[in-house]
């Protein structure tokens, strides 16, 4: 997707639209099963019912009445090196700057748009659309950067908020690096 936003996939502009909502409405699914995988502890009818569900907008508003706190909330993680003071390095988290981050609300508006990018729908649908005129690829592009905002670097509560779980899509090495308040972070790199 970054070599779709950057322009270097030299392809026409409705095939970078459609390829772009195809990876965000993955993204929205990623997140909603990230969001299941976390408070998969509910015991809850709804929750054991959405094991076998993949639309990304009934999964997140099933949850959302359980738990004020489902949702990624972005973060910022500083690993912090040894120093005399702290042999072992340690690791800070604050809050992300003011970004725009892809919120709930939007997610679920942002599936739905995406079903309509990527579904042709039925035939008498098909018939009443108009033919395709110029594409505009801004609206594609903020929903994009959006959606990464939100992951690049985040964290999800337990209900009870006794467990973090944390990601960073780009760790200190260039890897994902994740752990939880159960697990010690991996250590600083220098």
């Amino acid at each position: 997707m970054d070599a779709a936003l950057s322009g270097r996939l030299p392809l026409p502009d409705i095939i970078l639209e459609e390829f772009i909502y195809l990876q965000i409405r993955l993204l929205c699914e990623i997140i909603a099963f990230g969001c299941l995988v976390a408070h998969g502890d509910f015991t809850q009818d709804q929750i054991v019912k959405l094991h076998d569900e993949y639309d990304a907008d009934k999964i997140i508003k099933n949850l959302a009445p359980l738990s004020a706190t489902f949702f990624p909330e972005p973060i910022r993680i500083n690993i912090i090196p040894p120093s005399c003071h702290d042999p072992k390095g340690s690791v800070r988290i604050d809050p992300a700057p003011a970004e725009s981050f892809l919120t709930k609300d939007e997610l679920l508006s942002l599936y739905g748009r995406t079903g309509n990018y990527l579904h042709r729908g039925k035939l008498k649908r098909l018939q009443s659309r108009p033919p395709y005129k110029a594409v505009d690829l801004s609206s594609a592009k903020i929903s994009a950067k959006k959606t990464l905002a939100l992951l690049d670097q985040h964290r999800i509560r337990s209900p009870d908020n006794l467990r973090h779980w944390y990601c960073a899509l780009k760790g200190p090495d260039g890897k994902v690096l994740m752990f939880d308040t159960l697990s010690p972070p991996p250590p600083p790199t220098t």
